[in-house]
């Protein structure tokens, strides 16, 4: 099973996509020839989880048109691609409590763009996805994340889609960590086939 976490900085991508890998070594920035090539280690391997820790297109694309003022300094082209034998699970902070991204010189401005950036093309994602016979990803999850003083990440599903799945049970209400969403997304897998 591949699994791959995006969204802002500080919702806890690199944490649950850690947890989450059989190898606790997540593929950091998917792009199409890393993909591929994980793809080709575990073909015979489904059971096996392999996280990746954001998408390099996606992540480039939200952070550049939220923080058009910041120098990148980093010219190198993104090849946009499907992913989908993967789950995609997008965290957003909620709305209220965007934190600032400590260490990366943002301004308390930039992070709150970046999350709506994120937190909008949700929809656009998801959307398509349905709309296209889920041929981006296989599942599209998102939760919305909020952290205690003490950085205790706290978790709520928003969104989940994946094919057959029945929108609104109680299962969706109990995912709001790594054990319980992979669980979903293995449910979500024996659903699809």
């Amino acid at each position: 099973m591949l699994i791959v976490f995006e969204g802002p900085d500080e919702v806890g991508k690199t944490t649950l996509s850690t947890e989450l890998s059989h190898n606790r070594t997540p593929v950091y920035n998917a792009t199409k020839e890393n993909y591929a090539a994980v793809l080709a280690d575990l073909k015979d391997e489904p059971e096996v989880v392999q996280t990746f820790d954001r998408i390099d297109w996606l992540t480039h694309m939200m952070y550049r048109l939220a923080m058009p003022d910041k120098e990148w300094n980093d010219e190198r082209v993104r090849t946009v691609f499907a992913m989908p034998e993967a789950h995609l699970v997008l965290s957003v902070h909620q709305p209220d409590l965007v934190p600032e991204a400590e260490g990366e010189n943002y301004t308390e401005l930039h992070s709150t763009k970046v999350n709506q950036a994120y937190y909008h093309f949700l929809d656009i994602l998801a959307g398509l996805n349905r709309a296209w016979d889920y041929s981006l990803w296989k599942s599209v999850t998102a939760f919305e994340v909020s952290r205690d003083e003490d950085g205790t990440f706290h978790r709520q599903l928003r969104v989940f889609d994946a094919p057959g799945f029945p929108w609104g049970s109680s299962f969706e209400r109990l995912v709001n960590d790594g054990p319980s969403l992979l669980e979903l997304l293995r449910y979500a897998d024996s659903k699809i086939g």
